[in-house]
C-alpha cells in the first residue's frame, strides 16, 4: 500500500483499540503498528511513518501518568519479565522494570487515539463567560 488515508488510520486504530490505549509507549505503538498492518494491509516501516505523521499533526499523542519529565529516561519504562527487581533490589511490578512496587503508576501512561479526551477539542476560539 503506498498512501495511507489517516482519517481511515484513525477510525481502524479507534475501532479495534479505542480512544485511549493504556500502558507503555512502546507497547501501545506495537499495538498500533500490528493494527495497521493487519487491517490496512501496509508493512511495518509504513505503518511506523503513519503513526509518526499522526503524532506529528496531532492525531496520536502519548501522555505520562507519573514520572519526571525532566528525565526522559525516567518517564519510559523499560519492559521486563516478572520477578525483576529496580534499583537497590526494590521489586518491580511484572513488566516494567524501575517501576517500583510502591509507585505502581510512575513512568506509565497512556495513547490517545483522535480528539482530546478533555473534551477541550475543538473549542478553540470559543470565549469562556466571566
Amino acid at each position: 500500500m503506498a498512501e495511507v488515508n489517516y482519517q481511515q488510520a484513525v477510525r481502524e486504530l479507534q475501532d479495534r483499540i479505542g480512544m485511549r490505549w493504556d500502558g507503555t509507549e512502546s507497547g501501545g505503538r506495537a499495538e498500533m503498528v500490528r493494527v495497521l498492518t493487519s487491517e490496512l494491509g501496509c508493512d511495518h516501516r509504513r505503518a511506523n511513518e503513519t503513526l509518526d505523521a499522526m503524532i506529528k499533526g496531532g492525531t496520536l499523542r502519548y501522555h505520562r501518568v507519573r514520572g519526571d519529565l525532566s528525565d526522559a529516561a525516567a518517564g519510559v519504562p523499560v519492559e521486563a519479565g516478572p520477578g525483576s527487581t529496580g534499583p537497590a533490589g526494590t521489586p518491580t511490578i511484572a513488566g516494567f522494570a524501575g517501576t517500583s512496587a510502591a509507585d505502581p503508576l510512575a513512568g506509565i501512561g497512556y495513547w490517545q487515539i483522535g480528539q482530546d479526551l478533555s473534551g477541550d477539542a475543538g473549542r478553540k476560539g470559543q470565549v469562556t463567560p466571566t
